[in-house]
């Protein structure tokens, strides 16, 4: 998945997929449909759309293609590539939350953290209540200094985590979200010994 790093340590999100080496084609879930994408291996190491497979999938779209290409950069640890995917994706479409969230997590993992600005204030537009939004904004508040913002944004990345789990049967989303609330705790923490 994507990890992003908020006061010394890390949320831990995003989809991700997993990759062979080789030129293959790659298996990624993204809420629970198999999407495919076939990946060619170059001196350029190249990353192609499968057409067909993704067509066959009922998802042709070069914007569809971008946002698959992007999952199967960052499956191969390719995180430039993948942010430029992903912005590639947001931008064509502004209104799709996971596209604008993974374009502003990697715009964090770059140090870009104005393009993640940019991103994730696109993202909230669409849902201000993912907590996982707000944690991305914590991270970005802490970049910039601004540590009341950096509580705030944890506080309601806070709330909204303990309400998905209230709401969440899954075992593996339960246990992510049960480890964020530890991890945002742990920060709280650490910002309240700081005086913060």
């Amino acid at each position: 998945g994507c990890e992003t790093n908020v006061i010394g340590g890390k949320f831990v999100g995003g989809i991700a997929g997993i990759m062979t080496k080789g030129a293959v084609i790659k298996k990624s879930y993204h809420q629970g449909i198999v999407t495919g994408v076939r990946i060619s291996a170059d001196e350029t190491d190249t990353v192609q759309g499968a057409g067909g497979i993704v067509g066959f999938m009922g998802s042709g779209s070069t914007i569809d293609n971008a946002f698959n290409l992007g999952l199967a950069y960052q499956g191969q640890g390719k995180t430039k590539e993948a942010s430029q995917m992903f912005a590639l994706a947001a931008d064509q479409k502004p209104q799709d939350l996971n596209a604008q969230m993974l374009a502003a997590q990697s715009a964090v993992q770059l140090g870009n953290f104005d393009a993640a600005k940019s991103y994730l204030e696109k993202a909230q537009n669409i849902d201000n209540t993912n907590p996982d939004l707000w944690a991305l904004s914590a991270q970005i508040n802490s970049h910039d200094g601004d540590y009341q913002k950096t509580r705030q944004d944890l506080q309601n990345a806070l709330q909204g985590y303990e309400q998905k789990l209230g709401e969440t049967e899954n075992q593996a989303e339960r246990q992510r979200i049960e480890k964020q609330i530890r991890e945002i705790n742990s920060y709280l923490g650490q910002l309240e010994e700081a005086g913060i």
